[in-house]
């Protein structure tokens, strides 16, 4: 994913203008073109990172016989307990919106018209 994003900014004016500036070809690659490649992975990885730590790996842990949050919820789902449901379904909201304040303060941080005024 991040390859394609550097294949697709590669043509974008600001990389030509750097390049005609002078600027070293490692620079230009780390300073205009992977920040700007960096937004779109930067949102894959977080979400899906925030999903699999709250309890995403569900049908991989009872598969398995993994011991985790997922097989907990499914061993609760079939017993019908229903605390423990609300407990799991807390938890995987919990990581998944602290997950997602990460992700917008790191798009933040990369792109400068992002930030609040």
């Amino acid at each position: 994913m991040l390859r394609a994003n550097l294949l697709e900014v590669q043509n974008e004016d600001y990389v030509r203008t750097a390049k005609a500036k002078g600027l070293s070809p490692r620079r230009v690659l780390l300073k205009h073109m992977l920040r700007n490649s960096l937004i779109t992975f930067v949102s894959l990885f977080g979400l899906d990172f925030g999903v699999l730590v709250g309890g995403g790996a569900l049908l991989t842990e009872v598969v398995f016989g993994l011991p985790g949050v997922g097989r907990l919820t499914y061993n609760s789902l079939v017993a019908l307990d229903l605390p423990v449901i609300m407990a799991t379904v807390i938890y995987g909201a919990f990581f998944i919106t602290i997950t997602s304040a990460l992700v917008d303060i790191v798009y933040a941080r990369l792109d400068p018209r992002i930030r609040p005024t």
